[in-house]
C-alpha cells in the first residue's frame, strides 16, 4: 500500500505458488501490527518482527504455500545480526 506520510501504514505481500498450486483458491490473511510476533535477538541488539517465517525459534502467524522468510528487522546502531 502506497502511503501519504512517512509512515508506512500497510503492506501486500503475494507469494509465487508452485505450479500445481496456481489455481488455488485465493485467500486474504490480515495481520495487525500488535499480532505480530516479535523476537530480540540473543545479545539484546536487535528486534525482529517476524511477519512470515520463522526467527530465533519463533514463527509467523502467516500461513504460505511456499516456503519464505519476511522480517522487519530493527536494529541498534553498529550491531550484528546472523539469521539462521
Amino acid at each position: 500500500m502506497p502511503a501519504t506520510s512517512e509512515e508506512n501504514i500497510g503492506l501486500q505481500l503475494w507469494v509465487n505458488l508452485p505450479k500445481s498450486e496456481k489455481m488455488c483458491e485465493p485467500r486474504y490473511q490480515e495481520l495487525l501490527n500488535a499480532s505480530i510476533p516479535r523476537v530480540t535477538s540473543p545479545d539484546g541488539n536487535t528486534t525482529i518482527k517476524v511477519i512470515a517465517g520463522k526467527s530465533f525459534g519463533v514463527d509467523a502467524k502467516v500461513i504460505t504455500k511456499t516456503p519464505i522468510l519476511f522480517l522487519h528487522v530493527m536494529m541498534k546502531k553498529n550491531s550484528v545480526l546472523n539469521q539462521v
